[in-house]
């Protein structure tokens, strides 16, 4: 019979056990960038794509955003904004559902 972990023993291991699976796959940096440039490219094409030329609102209020916001018409916003953003933009941004901003890196 082996060892006492034989599957054919009463309480022994498991024949053919669970296997740790990963199934994401790595990428290339100049791939995603260029999956990024493409995608950004359709999106201003199809003119879904909307550039800002500043990131500054005058008050903290997240009705105020998302009065301005809601004016696209667009379920979906993710703003590129630089890295000095404006404060009163964070605290708005922050509590709207569907709404996200990131760095251009």
């Amino acid at each position: 019979m082996g060892s006492v972990r034989s599957p054919l023993n009463w309480h022994g291991g498991k024949s053919h056990g669970p296997v740790p699976r990963d199934l994401s796959i790595d990428m290339n940096r100049k791939m995603w960038l260029l999956s990024i440039k493409t995608v950004l490219s359709a999106k201003l094409y199809e003119e879904k794509l909307i550039f800002m030329n500043t990131a500054e609102i005058p008050t903290h209020k997240t009705k105020f955003l998302n009065s301005a916001i809601e004016g696209f018409g667009h379920k979906w916003v993710l703003f590129v904004v630089p890295h000095n953003v404006n404060e009163n933009f964070t605290r708005a941004i922050g509590n709207i559902h569907n709404r996200d901003y990131i760095h251009p890196q």
